[in-house]
Parts: structure tokens; C-alpha cells; sequence
């Protein structure tokens, strides 16, 4: 298999509960069936922590293990972030020792006695490599049957949550302070059009959520405010924006 056609077909996102979901799409069935991948492999996988500008970074989650089935091939997982920050997630499939086939990268030992990845230069000389090492292998030289996957992710999923739940603080401190029961505002439109802005975000996030009750409440209590929407919505009846009466 050329270099360029190693790559595995990934799809990692920021799930609802701020993890890093990560599902593999790559059609091993028919590699299998085509001979473009043969014999048992290792799978090891890694997500980096960008840790400064020049891009450092350290491990914060690793993972190998071998795979004799597809279902170890894929490996589908989640898993948790620390915190916001620029991260990328590396996996490698490298072949088992005295796989079939001229490899030049390939992996000795087992799961109880551990894993070493070996790589064998030009003159046959063998060399024990590390993950970057062997990664830096599978993109530049044509190791045979071993495969790669590399992006980066930046979540700011935690700054979102508490921006949403401050904005959620302060609009309801907003209805309480200024929504008075005949249906008068006392604030300016400057103001009006603050909590509008606050209001349409958060109900945004809490529908893309598909957390309809929370953004119910919250729309509801709009509805009683007269002034938000006035001078800006035909035909309103009653109080609020639109609510009928």
C-alpha cells in the first residue's frame, strides 16, 4: 500500500457531554477482503495537549492493544478532556512480528510483557522507536502494512456551558428586577437589547441540546415582558413578544 493511502478514515468531535467521541469509519472488511490489510495488529492511540505556542505538547490519555478482530480495529470510544484547550488525537495500526511480507515497521512483543515497535533501516539494521518516531516512519517511508490517522481539536466547550449559564443568571435576574405584573419594563433599549441578544443565544444552545422544557421556561418568561418586542413585531397581543392572550 503507497504512503498516501494509509490513512485511516476518522471522525472525532466534542460530544453533548464536552468528551472527545471518536468513531472509526474505515471499511476494514474490505481491506481484509481485498489484501490491502492482512494479519494481526496493534492499535495505539494518543491525544496530545498543546502545551504552548511553539507546540509543545504532553500525553494526557494513551492507549494500545492488540487486534485480531475488526471490532479491535475500530476501537469506537469517548473520552474525557481536562479542560479547554488545542488537542490532537494520533492513532497507529502497525503489524504484529513475522507478519507475512516484506514490513519494515512492526511490532514485538505482547500485551502482558509489553509492546516494542521496531523499525528497519536501509542496511537491516533493527532500531527500537518510540510513537513519534514510528509515526514520522508510517508518513515518510513506505513501511508496508501500517496505518495512520492525525488531527488536531480545540474545544472551548466548558467556556460555552458558562457563558450559557451566566447569560441564563442574568436573565433571570433581569425578568425579576424588571418585569413588573401590568406588563411594564422599566429598562432602555440598549438594555432590552442586551437580554434579547442573551436571551436568543442560550435558547439556541439549549435547543441544540434538545433541552426543550429549560428553553420553554425561559421563553415563556420573555413572553411576559412587554417592551422587548413592541416597536419591532406586528400584531402583539397582550404582553411580551407575540404571546396571545
Amino acid at each position: 500500500m503507497d504512503i498516501q493511502d494509509s490513512r485511516l478514515f476518522m471522525e472525532i468531535g466534542i460530544n453533548d457531554s464536552g468528551n472527545l467521541e471518536i468513531v472509526d469509519n474505515t471499511p476494514y472488511e474490505r481491506w481484509i477482503q481485498d489484501n490491502i490489510l492482512d494479519g494481526d495488529h496493534v492499535v495505539f492511540e494518543r491525544i496530545l495537549k498543546i502545551t504552548s505556542d511553539d507546540l509543545d505538547f504532553e500525553t494526557v490519555w494513551e492507549s494500545f492493544n492488540s487486534a485480531d478482530t475488526v471490532y479491535k480495529l475500530k476501537s469506537d470510544k469517548e473520552v474525557e478532556l481536562p479542560e479547554d484547550n488545542y488537542y490532537r488525537y494520533q492513532k497507529m495500526l502497525i503489524p504484529l512480528e513475522n507478519h507475512d511480507g516484506n514490513q519494515r515497521l512492526f511490532v514485538r512483543g505482547d500485551s502482558i510483557n509489553g509492546f516494542r515497535m521496531i523499525f528497519i533501516d536501509n542496511n537491516n539494521i533493527e532500531h527500537l522507536v518510540d510513537f513519534d518516531e514510528a509515526f514520522d516512519y508510517i508518513n515518510n517511508v513506505n513501511t508496508g502494512n501500517a496505518f495512520w490517522f492525525d488531527d488536531d481539536i480545540f474545544t472551548i466547550y466548558n467556556l460555552i456551558k458558562c457563558y450559557v449559564m451566566t447569560e441564563k443568571q442574568r436573565i433571570a435576574n433581569w425578568l425579576k428586577n424588571n418585569c413588573k405584573a401590568d406588563c411594564d419594563v422599566i429598562s432602555t433599549t440598549n438594555t432590552n437589547a442586551d437580554i434579547l441578544m442573551a436571551a436568543v443565544y442560550v435558547l439556541t444552545y439549549l435547543i441544540s441540546k434538545k433541552q426543550f422544557v429549560e428553553a420553554f421556561r425561559l421563553l415563556n418568561g420573555l413572553h411576559t415582558c412587554d417592551g422587548l418586542c413592541k416597536d419591532f413585531v406586528d400584531d402583539i397581543k397582550g404582553c411580551g413578544c407575540g404571546k396571545l392572550v
